[in-house]
């Protein structure tokens, strides 16, 4: 694995099954030199929560967004989010890998997220799929260094 740095990704998760997924996730990525940002490890006690997702959100390079059956119809913030990574994917470059939905079960993507390219958590092959991904984009942006290093930073909700 190649070493990439000052990079961010936004991971999402809704609810107490999600978080799961998404923990382990955050937690696994440093093995690889990635540095995850998470609203539960990253947003300290009397921050305000609403002002820390968007910022990280804005400066993410890359989001990733989970999807199972409980968030495929859900309202509220989470639409909220979706909405935002679409407004700043729109700003990107077509060929731009920004937003990427990671279905944690064989649920439905959303309609607003279809003509994105999913992974799935629960595949054999989800963390070469999503590897290399991130180093992709890395490397566009120059943030690929030397071969087995990595330092990505990386942005959970």
């Amino acid at each position: 694995m190649e070493e990439v740095s000052d990079s961010s990704f936004f991971f999402f998760n809704d609810t107490a099954t999600t978080e799961i997924y998404t923990l382990s996730l955050h937690d696994a990525l440093p093995i690889y030199g990635y540095l995850p940002w998470m609203d539960c490890k990253n947003i300290l006690p009397g921050e305000k929560w609403e002002t820390s997702i968007w910022t990280a959100v804005k400066q993410s390079d890359i989001f990733l967004l989970f999807i199972s059956e409980n968030s495929y119809n859900k309202r509220g913030f989470l639409q909220k989010e979706i909405k935002t990574a679409l407004s700043i994917w729109e700003e990107k470059l077509e060929d731009d890998i920004y937003i990427i939905p990671v279905r944690l079960s064989d649920c439905k993507v959303p309609e607003i997220l279809s003509s994105f390219q999913y992974c799935n958590y629960f595949d054999g092959d989800f963390w070469q799929k999503l590897n290399s991904s991130l180093n992709l984009m890395a490397d566009k942006l120059g943030k690929l260094g030397s071969a087995n290093s990595t330092q990505y930073s990386i942005t959970t909700k």
